[in-house]
């Protein structure tokens, strides 16, 4: 336990716990939601617009959440909205009616998309000058989603309507990890704090950060939501479509446990530059892999651009934020990360594939990445020394 945590101290249990049942919870549910759906008899454009309703509600929802728990408490804002995602997931099944489903996915959205990024601004907070890294205690909830991705069928017991009790369970544990962290003094309302969210985008390295999240996530988007649709298309079956979702969740692990060992020395700079030609060359495995082994090399790269990225965004989000500030920047993050970039990578995108096909998206996606979060940069550093040399 101490090569692990560190000094063993029992207050980074309740952290531990939060991830580990949390993302157990979003596996069980997100792995089966839209299969759900669609055996109410909903169509696939029905179905399309449920799952956009959910990165829409969260434009409004994280951004609001985040501001209200920098002037209140994280921690009580925290279990408000995980005690209301857990409430709203029981009402799915009371009616069947399209309507209806799509208001309880408008409120279990507005809950349910701030639980992971306020979760992150506690726990960073929580670990500064402490001798645990954030990524030790994040690996938690990798493992957890990758081992319920991989038994959650046999937890249905035949019912797909069990996903909701065992996302409610779950995430009621989620609620006592998260009564169990240590509290924290209330933040006053000051002007300071009412301005904050142009203070955030007047910092330089959040505004980077901030784009970058956006770019990457419009990329990671379409793989989530069209990888599955891609190996079908070149003949793989239903375990093999599984077999490569887990093969992205796992691949997360190692990359937690090790990512400062590996990355620690380099510069924000340099490892958005790496994640860039990882994600660009992801991009073209996914548009020219033609064999089932091609596509599962490409999912071995997920953790090497979305975890990688992820993981030193909210602890550069972190570093460069005030403490007022925190939770705001955290949420704004995840609204760029999964909310403005899953509406643009999968409803977006997925229209798009219609008309000039899945393969043609898939290199506009590694063109995209490459000149948002490559060129771009290099552009605009060239530029600024340009006007300073001239100066």
């Amino acid at each position: 336990m101490r090569g692990i945590f560190g000094t063993f101290d029992r207050t980074y249990i309740p952290f531990v716990l939060f991830y580990t049942f949390l993302c157990m919870g979003i596996a069980i549910f997100f792995s089966y939601i839209n299969i759900y759906f669609y055996e109410l008899g909903f169509s696939l454009a029905q179905i399309g617009l449920l799952v956009a309703l959910g990165p829409l509600v969260s434009l409004v929802a994280q951004p609001l959440w985040g501001i209200v728990s920098d002037r209140t408490s994280k921690r009580r804002v925290l279990m408000f909205v995980t005690f209301c995602t857990a409430i709203s997931s029981l009402l799915f099944p009371l009616h069947s009616a399209f309507v209806y489903i799509g208001l309880i996915v408008v409120i279990n959205s507005g809950f349910g998309t701030s639980m992971m990024p306020l979760g992150d601004a506690i726990t960073l907070k929580f670990l500064e000058g402490k001798d645990v890294n954030y990524s030790t205690v994040r690996v938690t909830g990798a493992i957890s989603f990758a081992i319920m991705a991989a038994v959650a069928g046999n937890l249905l017991f035949g019912n797909i309507v069990n996903i909701f009790y065992w996302n409610t369970a779950f995430l009621l544990l989620t609620l006592l990890a998260i009564y169990w962290m240590p509290s924290e003094p209330a933040l006053t309302k000051t002007a300071e704090t009412k301005s904050g969210v142009m203070q955030l985008f007047q910092n330089k390295v959040i505004l980077v950060v901030f784009l970058s999240a956006f770019a990457l996530g419009v990329a990671n988007s379409f793989v989530i939501a069209f990888v599955g649709v891609r190996l079908a298309a070149i003949g793989a079956n239903n375990s093999q479509i599984g077999i490569a979702m887990s093969i992205a969740a796992i691949s997360e692990i190692p990359i937690l446990l090790f990512v400062n060992k590996l990355f620690g020395k380099y510069k924000p700079i340099h490892l958005l530059l790496f994640v860039t030609l990882i994600t660009t060359t992801r991009m073209l495995l996914m548009a020219f892999g033609e064999t089932i082994p091609i596509v599962f090399l490409a999912q071995t790269l997920h953790g090497l651009t979305f975890m990688v990225h992820f993981y030193f965004s909210v602890v550069l989000i972190n570093e460069h934020t005030p403490d007022h500030l925190k939770s705001t920047a955290q949420t704004l993050h995840a609204m760029f990360r999964m909310g403005m970039s899953a509406l643009l990578g999968g409803a977006g995108a997925g229209l798009l594939s219609d008309y000039i096909g899945m393969q043609n998206v898939f290199l506009i996606m590694a063109v995209f990445v490459f000149s948002t979060c490559f060129i771009l940069p290099g552009v605009l550093l060239l530029l600024h020394r340009l006007k300073k040399h001239s100066s």
